[in-house]
């Protein structure tokens, strides 16, 4: 038995976005994880943009929340499957197909997380924005491949792309 029946119905109350923490989302029942993920498949008005992607960065880099999550939005595209879409009306059919895009949509949107910078480091990482994780990335591989090899010329080969090599930044400043 699906944990939402037709969770592809008109919403009209959308559930609000809940603290945007590992604990508060772990702890979500199976009922309140499923509406979270119907209600916020896509990015909806009045909620900032900022929250929605926070939030799934959260689902995509979190141990346990990335398989739920990944498990409720197979669920989804399941019910779809099961449907006899000849006995649909128009409308509903057309619903019907957005929602599955909507939630290809979010589960292609889950697997983009599992590979994007800093996604290694878990809940930890959805403190910072997408830039900040790409260059905390890039720092933290360049210390960790410095301490195992010692190569000098790579950590500062990666100081200088990131602009953050304090040698370069003082020799253009005496210019």
């Amino acid at each position: 038995m699906p944990v939402l029946p037709d969770p592809w119905s008109r919403v009209k109350n959308p559930m609000p976005l809940p603290r945007l923490d590992y604990p508060t989302i772990k702890a979500l029942d199976d009922h309140q994880f499923a509406t979270l993920l119907r209600d916020h498949l896509i990015p909806r008005t009045g909620i900032n943009p900022g929250a929605f992607r926070q939030l799934w960065a959260l689902l995509g880099s979190a141990a346990g929340l990335a398989d739920r999550t990944a498990d409720q939005l197979e669920e989804f595209l399941d019910q779809v499957e099961e449907l006899d879409t000849d006995r649909l009306d128009e409308t509903t059919g057309r619903r019907i197909d957005k929602f599955a895009r909507q939630v290809e949509q979010a589960y292609d949107r889950l697997e983009r997380r599992e590979t994007a910078p800093l996604a290694w480091a878990g809940p930890i990482a959805t403190r910072y924005n997408d830039t900040a994780r790409a260059t905390i990335d890039a720092l933290v591989t360049a210390i960790h491949d410095h301490r195992t090899h010692g190569d000098d010329a790579r950590l500062y080969a990666v100081l200088d792309e990131l602009g953050l090599d304090p040698l370069q930044h003082r020799k253009r400043h005496r210019r």
